[in-house]
This record gives structure tokens, C-alpha cells and sequence, in this order.
């Protein structure tokens, strides 16, 4: 079941060209953490969630991982005081 043309198919398929869009707006404090608004578009539409630190932080490294060479810039760092700050935020 470990067929490597699959990655080589897919990443094909990534390299083609296409706009994407999104956008990160709205920062809450949701019970202790902050969230953010997620707007996009994609092959499969139009998309829109709440999204926090973490899971940026999960993209990119995944990110990282999958085109190494590529410069894809680092998140800024997590603040642990402070980070509710909206100068911060």
C-alpha cells in the first residue's frame, strides 16, 4: 500500500497553478484562549472556521516538512504574559 508516486502525483497537483486566498481577522478571548476568524478559498470553494495559535503553529511546521528548501516564514513567537494584550494580539 506504500505506493510513492502518490506524493509524487500530489505534489504535482500543488505545484499547478491556482489562486488561493485567506484571511486571518478577528482575534476573541474564547475561555482563556485566544481565536481567530479564518476566511479562504480553495479548489473546493469558499471556507471559514476559528482557528487558535497552535494550529498555525501546527500548519507551518507541516509546512516545513513537506516543501523543505522552501522559505515559508516562521509564526511569531507564543507569549505566555501578556498575550491577551491587543497591541499584542
Amino acid at each position: 500500500m506504500n505506493d510513492p508516486s502518490v506524493y509524487e502525483k500530489e505534489s504535482e497537483v500543488q505545484l499547478n497553478d491556482y489562486e488561493m486566498e485567506f484571511w486571518v481577522k478577528n482575534p476573541q478571548d474564547n475561555g482563556g484562549h485566544i481565536s481567530y476568524d479564518v476566511r479562504g478559498k480553495d479548489r473546493q470553494g469558499v471556507w471559514e472556521g476559528k482557528r487558535r495559535y497552535s494550529d498555525f503553529y501546527t500548519l507551518w511546521e507541516v509546512l516545513c516538512r513537506r516543501f523543505p528548501g522552501v522559505p515559508i516564514p516562521q509564526p511569531p513567537p507564543k507569549k505566555a504574559i501578556g498575550n491577551k494584550d491587543l497591541t499584542f494580539v
